[in-house]
């Protein structure tokens, strides 16, 4: 059962009570968040592209019809749009009807009204989006960023998490954060967590019946970065169940629909069908090296090997614990000359930092957020978000901010790896 994601619009603090009661208690609607002020609405809609909006005209019938017409001159517009108002009006339902609005409730006089229109428009949408995937067509809002690098202890884990809590707080996005590891589980040591489920649970059960709510369990919303968060195993000593890949289509499909981004952290191990089967769902994954002979070897091995496997486009090439003095005689066009693959980023060598954040079991952007380390990872978001950085080409302080040695590269086509 895929949720509505619902926007509402009261016209007073009461009116935002009420509304906000009513919608949490229907477990077939995520109610992104109420609002009284129709600016604020807008923006909101911006940002979230709701399935449903519910407007209240009470008092504002002008503007908010207003605000429902424009809205619906915009050629991205799939939302649908109910109205409300404290009084039945014949002029005012007319108006509301011809501004763009699906189903008219007099409100809060008849909340089962609005209940039932929302169950009968859920039973709609259900229906809508079974035709959509029937027919092949992709049902899918959230990007898919996986983190990956070719050899152990190169920083997967902590590129991933600093990476969602930056997407979060830096770039104003939803995001879930998993650790695909289903034998050894590092986020849980990182950010201090013990969940009551894990990804690995779903193994037990058939595909096809596992519902949103079993889902929702394995779920840790993590109330000191905001992030939720899923991990595939509880505990490296339990025995924990290997999932299919069924599962984790049923586990995507969850995820596409509420979040605006999903982070993972994928294990280091060679290019098997769980490797295979995420990149062919990611929109970029990232690919770490650390400054290490041994890292720069393997990671020019796995470009090698996958090449002939991957869509090589989605791949973005990110250097951890960058340090212009950690290989001896190479420079940063020599890396780039050795992986025959563009450099997409560089994260600076800052240890101290890195110690802190993960003795606090805080991100890095939490307790450092001005420092190199902190901005470097606000510069990859503003990378990956589409927006220009700033570019700063010096190479003090052992760090460059450029996020290639032939300049930008955001988002086109990369050369392919080449042996």
């Amino acid at each position: 059962m895929i949720p509505l994601r619902v926007i509402a619009v009261a016209s007073s603090e009461s009116i935002k009570e009420s509304l906000s009661q009513q919608l949490s208690g229907l477990d077939y609607v995520i109610c992104e968040e109420v609002v009284i002020d129709l600016a604020d609405a807008q923006q909101l809609w911006e940002k979230e592209q709701p399935d449903l909006l519910i407007v209240d005209l009470t008092g504002r019938e002008m503007d908010a019809c207003l605000f429902i017409e424009v809205l619906h001159f915009n050629v991205e517009n799939k939302t649908t749009v109910f109205g409300l108002h404290k009084e039945l009006d014949p002029n005012i339902i007319l108006k509301a009807v011809s501004s763009g609005v699906k189903e008219f409730i007099h409100y809060p006089k008849d909340q089962d009204a609005l209940t039932t229109a929302l169950s009968k428009y859920h039973q709609y949408h259900q229906k809508l989006i079974q035709a959509r995937i029937d027919s092949g067509e992709v049902v899918k809002r959230a990007e898919v960023i996986p983190v990956f690098s070719s050899k152990g202890g190169s920083g997967a884990t902590t590129v991933a998490l600093n990476l969602a809590y930056e997407l979060m707080h830096t770039a104003n996005k939803k995001v879930a954060f998993i650790d695909m590891d289903q034998v050894f589980s590092n986020a849980t040591a990182y950010l201090n967590f013990k969940p009551t489920f894990s990804i690995s649970d779903l193994a037990e059960d058939n595909p096809k019946q596992i519902d949103d709510q079993l889902i929702q369990k394995i779920i840790v919303h993590h109330e000191e970065t905001g992030l939720d968060l899923m991990v595939a195993c509880k505990n490296i000593l339990d025995e924990n169940p290997m999932i299919t890949l069924d599962h984790l289509d049923r586990l995507f499909e969850y995820l596409y629909t509420r979040y605006d981004y999903v982070v993972l952290d994928l294990p280091t191990h060679a290019v098997d069908e769980y490797h295979q089967f995420i990149v062919e769902r990611a929109d970029t994954v990232l690919l770490l090296s650390s400054m290490d002979l041994l890292s720069l070897y393997k990671t020019r091995q796995y470009l090698d090997l996958v090449q002939h496997h991957l869509d090589m486009n989605k791949f973005k090439l990110v250097v951890n614990r960058y340090d212009l003095k950690a290989v001896v005689g190479m420079s940063s066009k020599n890396l780039e000359e050795q992986f025959k693959y563009p450099i997409f980023h560089r994260l600076p060598n800052n240890w101290n930092i890195h110690v802190e954040a993960m003795s606090l079991g805080k991100p890095i952007g939490a307790i450092q957020e001005r420092s190199d380390s902190g901005r470097a990872y606000q510069d990859l978001v503003t990378l990956l978000t589409g927006v220009e950085p700033e570019s700063e080409t010096s190479e003090e302080g052992g760090f460059m901010r450029m996020t290639s040695l032939f300049g930008k590269i955001k988002g086109g086509s990369a050369p392919n790896a080449t042996s």
